[in-house]
């Protein structure tokens, strides 16, 4: 057995946790010596006292932590339990990274005022389109259906039958929840396809209209840059008298593994002279 100094370095944990765990009944020592006063712990608590460190990283109270030592809880439901706030924290930190790398991306665009990007117009022609539109919860949520639908669509259709992926930003304002978003690949061919269900989503042939005028910047970036390449086309836009004519287009050119790698990305716009740009100056 071992005193609690002892213990305290077996198991990890501070000699003061230990002494407090005592006295509230939590986790108690095997033996007390009459004598000396000196309590003991054995390595076979060492079990217990982790249960009790799991249940204290999990956010439990301490009341809480007692009830469920009481109850006995099997390892197998704790295993879970733990699974569950591990995912938890792995989803907090992807949070938190996207937040820094925004930030980084937008302290760029601060200090280094209009980006440094090429813009360039296109005129894009009518296009057949395997697609499925849907209400994207999130932007992990909208990696999840791209990843599937990259993985199983190629393994239904001949490879030589798939152009570019292509999403399709439908909502009349940026969201980065609940956006109604359409995926899927530009084909090589006008040939109607069967309807193909992948991950609860119907992705069916339709036509991709053709835009005189679409103004074109690629990106080499993670999602969290983006804004610096829509922001380049709103710098042409202006300095040109151009509005936006359609919603916005997302040209696959190489595709994420996460949401902080870099894909690169041709964003595009659709745009029109503005027949209001000379009442705006006016008014100016």
């Amino acid at each position: 057995m071992f005193t609690t100094g002892e213990f305290s370095k077996i198991a990890r944990v501070s000699r003061r946790l230990l002494r407090h765990y005592r006295d509230i009944g939590l986790f108690t020592p095997t033996h007390v010596d009459n004598q000396s006063g000196y309590h003991y712990y054995s390595i076979h608590q060492l079990p217990d006292l982790n249960r009790i460190l799991a249940l204290r990283d999990l956010g439990f109270t301490l009341e809480q932590i007692q009830r469920t030592v009481a109850e006995d809880v099997s390892p197998q439901e704790l295993r879970g339990m733990l699974q569950m706030r591990k995912a938890e924290i792995e989803r907090t930190l992807l949070e938190e990274l996207q937040k820094i790398r925004t930030i980084e991306s937008r302290l760029q665009l601060i200090e280094a005022g209009q980006p440094e990007l090429e813009v360039i117009l296109k005129s894009i022609p009518k296009q057949a389109y395997l697609s499925a539109q849907f209400i994207c919860e999130s932007a992990e949520d909208g990696l999840e259906h791209l990843s599937e639908m990259r993985r199983f669509l190629p393994k239904q259709i001949k490879s030589n039958k798939l152009g570019e992926m292509v999403t399709i930003l439908h909502s009349d304002s940026f969201k980065t929840e609940d956006a109604d978003v359409e995926m899927g690949f530009v084909l090589n061919q006008s040939k109607q396809l069967k309807p193909i269900d992948i991950d609860g989503l119907t992705y069916a042939t339709r036509t991709l209209e053709s835009v005189d005028t679409m103004a074109t910047v690629v990106v080499n970036h993670s999602p969290d840059f983006w804004h610096l390449g829509t922001t380049a086309i709103g710098h042409w836009m202006e300095a040109n008298n151009y509005t936006i004519a359609g919603p916005q287009r997302e040209i696959w050119h190489t595709y994420p593994t996460d949401m902080t790698t870099a894909p690169m990305v041709e964003l595009q716009i659709p745009v029109k002279p503005n027949p209001n740009s000379k009442t705006l100056e006016l008014k100016s």
